[in-house]
């Protein structure tokens, strides 16, 4: 068992241990290497924090929801988006109401943008800041899953004083009545 803690020391000490720690609490943080891959750790010692910079293994990023090492395809690095605050936004290029953009505080203050998707059944409340149950929320951007890219997933509500136009109804009722006839012919 000790040689197992010398092989653990040794390889956090080639992953890189940070003298002049930036580390005021214990835990992970995404920092800003490795395209999102990167974190620190912060350990409490006898002579204040340790800093280790960490690297995700190939197709992973580190999630800071998770607190860990999580795959690419509900949780993306977002490097186009620019970060003014921490916190959980909109994330207006997308198509669907499942994802935002999560702007997270790393190490040395820095904020980075992350792209998450809601989990299943559940969709983004921009007034919450969070993912809620599908049935409390309702969104109105196109679904684009459906064949037909111009049908909209929840219809919008319309009220109002709307006149109706004369001539589209005669030509309605001209092709109704055309329609029976058409039928009545083909029934005898």
């Amino acid at each position: 068992m000790p040689h197992m803690w010398l092989f653990i020391i040794t390889y956090l000490l080639r992953q890189g241990v940070s003298k002049a720690s930036q580390c005021t609490s214990q835990g992970r943080f995404p920092n800003q290497f490795n395209e999102c891959r990167g974190f620190t750790m912060c350990i409490s010692g006898a002579a204040g924090y340790m800093e280790y910079n960490l690297t995700c293994s190939e197709s992973f990023i580190f999630s800071h929801i998770e607190n860990l090492c999580t795959n690419v395809t509900s949780y993306k690095c977002f490097p186009d988006y620019n970060c003014t605050e921490v916190g959980n936004f909109e994330a207006d290029s997308t198509e669907n109401c499942r994802a935002f953009i999560s702007c997270v505080e790393g190490i040395s203050g820095m904020v980075k943008p992350r792209w998450i998707e809601c989990p299943q059944g559940t969709l983004f409340n921009i007034t919450e800041k969070s993912c809620v149950n599908e049935t409390l929320h309702k969104c109105n951007k196109l679904d684009k899953s459906s064949s037909d890219p111009t049908v909209l997933k929840y219809m919008p509500n319309f009220s109002g004083n709307f006149s109706v136009n004369k001539a589209a109804t005669t030509n309605l009722n001209i092709i109704v009545l055309f329609s029976i006839s058409i039928m009545f012919n083909v029934i005898k």
